[in-house]
């Protein structure tokens, strides 16, 4: 008897030793082990091979100097605290010695607060609501990056984006010198005046946090200058009625290896207010661009493309009507679907092309179309996306109206004039381009003593083609990196929204040679369908979405039945949750048995 005990006694105390091994063997693990396995579907939380290929490219010391708040009374932000710490470990893991990190608590030491205003990093108010009360905390989260004298700060950390952020900021002191893009045809500077016709201010303050921007007037190319060498890129924005001495310009900075974004838009779009209820459109010259597209294998068509397949939706303001059937004071927006904007799908996007490779949508704005043309020898051309295969080529569109049975009048009668097909809306040229303008450089022009309509003579100064290889992306639409008009004031629009930002930076990146962030800001979540276990219970019991109760004997029995619904979810969250756990103590109650069983039987 006394034999049984102690074996029994044994066995539980086996059990706690081991418990407490484990416990322990978990605690040494997470300091001192970093090995660590993303298991999600999307692999969000594992750091990408871009990522890991831009840290892997540092040849001397990253100093990180992370502004975080200590104590986060919020529990939302705390998490969002502790997820930023560990990623920024994990950077620092991947650096392999060559990232210092110097955390700095700005709550508790005013000279680290003072630092980090200096850097233009600002505190976030949280509030947070405990029982009847709510308290308001300061919450620091930012980070400076210093390498070889070269300085970039993140002063708001977002777990979601930090990776493509600190990959980035990385990328860029990676660099001898900041990139620097040529800015060209809208201008660089806002104008209150045109407002109304789409400005891209906003579209300049996302690039400036990543690049310098140089303006290159048209007018100076025009006069003969060029676009100066130093410049990585060319972004061509809405180009209106260049001379040709303009266009080969931007040709023989091309001839040299130059890489160029040219965002084309034939009409000028203006909503002119609700009491119109149109936006009105503004045909432009032409871009002066058509005849080196057209040598290139790029011409662009005449007209804007319709996609009934694929429409997206605006607003427009309309007024409220009153009792008496008469417009009132008060507004609303009221969506419009819209095949002259199109929405476009994933189908797309050429997959195969690194930028497009992941992307989801784009929203576009009377788009124009590259139609069919021959590529010279030597280059290649790519188209990138591509409208739906029920889409039409239409006459410039001079006029939206928010009329939407108008709208699906008009596609009705495209569809009945014939069947529709996919249109280019953007393409790539890559390799060494050949010039249109072999046979002489134009002349440059002067206002002085030239019309614009009259011929061009030309020049006996050398001419350069095919000099290196280069890379040229072409949109037919520039209304996509517009600023969105105000919802208060006019309708919604297309414009740089996030999904087109994220492609225009996957754009830029590969204009500039740099893949592997492309390779990281392509991780995205996909959409996952949450199970409504209470409406499965329902369903199969027959009373979900059943008519109200006609008695009251059916009331109780709909309610009875409603709570038997109810416990059977209970238990079946409890039993998702306590499974894992009881298959752990079970496999260790297991092991400490089979170790007992082994010690009796070998004593």
């Amino acid at each position: 008897m006394e034999t049984r005990k102690n074996r029994r006694f044994q066995a539980w105390l086996t059990l706690v030793l081991m418990l407490a091994v484990l416990g322990e063997s978990l605690h040494m693990a997470q300091r001192h082990l970093h090995l660590r396995k993303d298991f999600s579907e999307d692999k969000l939380f594992e750091v990408s091979d871009g990522a890991k290929a831009i840290l892997g490219r540092l040849d001397d010391r990253l100093q990180v100097k992370t502004f975080i708040t200590g104590e986060v009374q919020s529990g939302e932000w705390a998490l969002v605290k502790a997820r930023v710490e560990a990623q920024v470990k994990d950077y620092q893991r991947l650096a392999r010695g060559n990232m210092g990190l110097a955390p700095q608590d700005p709550s508790v030491l005013s000279s680290a607060a003072d630092e980090a205003q200096s850097y233009g990093i600002d505190p976030l108010p949280v509030v947070t609501g405990r029982g009847g009360e709510q308290t308001r905390q300061l919450v620091y989260l930012g980070l400076v990056l210093r390498y070889k004298s070269r300085t970039e700060v993140l002063p708001l950390l977002n777990p979601w984006t930090l990776e493509v952020d600190f990959a980035g900021a990385v990328q860029r002191l990676l660099r001898d010198k900041p990139l620097r893009w040529a800015w060209m045809g809208e201008p660089l500077e806002g104008n209150a005046e045109r407002v109304i016709f789409g400005q891209f201010q906003a579209l300049r303050s996302h690039l400036e946090k990543r690049m310098e921007l140089v303006e290159v007037p048209v007018a100076n190319l025009e006069a003969g200058e060029s676009i100066p060498d130093s410049v990585d890129g060319v972004l061509v924005l809405r180009p209106q009625n260049w001379h040709p001495r303009a266009a080969f310009a931007l040709d023989q900075y091309i001839q040299k290896g130059g890489r160029a974004l040219i965002c084309l838009d034939t009409v000028h779009s203006n909503a002119v207010g609700p009491a119109a209820h149109v936006v009105e459109g503004r045909e432009l010259k032409g871009s002066g661009l058509e005849a080196t597209l057209a040598h290139w294998g790029a011409p662009i068509m005449d007209g804007h493309v319709w996609d009934r397949a694929w429409p997206g939706q605006r607003h427009w303001i309309v007024s409220d009507l009153g009792p008496d059937g008469k417009p009132t004071k008060a507004k609303r927006l009221e969506p419009i679907v819209d095949p002259g904007c199109p929405k476009l799908r994933p189908e797309a996007f050429e997959r195969t092309f690194p930028p497009t490779g992941r992307s989801g949508t784009l929203d576009l704005w009377w788009s124009q179309v590259f139609g069919p043309g021959e590529v010279p020898a030597g280059m290649t051309r790519l188209d990138i996306m591509r409208s739906s295969e029920e889409s039409y080529l239409v006459d410039w569109i001079l006029e939206a109206s928010g009329n939407a049975g108008e709208i699906e009048a008009y596609t009705r009668s495209l569809a009945a004039g014939g069947t529709g097909r996919s249109y280019t809306l953007g393409t790539t040229l890559t390799g060494r381009f050949s010039s249109p303008f072999s046979r002489g450089a134009p002349e440059a022009f002067d206002a002085t003593r030239h019309d614009r309509g009259q011929a061009v003579g030309k020049t006996d100064e050398a001419v350069l083609s095919g000099e290196a290889d280069s890379r040229v992306v072409l949109m037919g639409d520039a209304d996509w990196l517009r600023d969105p008009l105000p919802q208060d004031l006019w309708p919604v629009m297309a414009g740089a929204t996030p999904d087109n930002l994220r492609l225009l930076d996957n754009m830029m990146d590969w204009l500039s040679r740099s893949d592997d962030l492309i390779d990281v800001r392509s991780k995205e979540p996909r959409q996952r369908p949450i199970r409504n276990l209470l409406e499965e219970e329902l369903r199969g019991a027959g009373i979900y979405g059943a008519g109200v109760p006609r008695t009251s004997e059916e009331m109780r029995a709909r309610n009875k039945q409603t709570d038997l619904a109810e416990s059977r979810v209970r238990r079946r969250r409890w039993s998702a949750m306590s499974w894992p756990l009881l298959i752990a103590i079970g496999m260790v109650l297991g092991l400490g048995l089979l170790w007992n069983w082994k010690e009796r039987k070998t004593s």
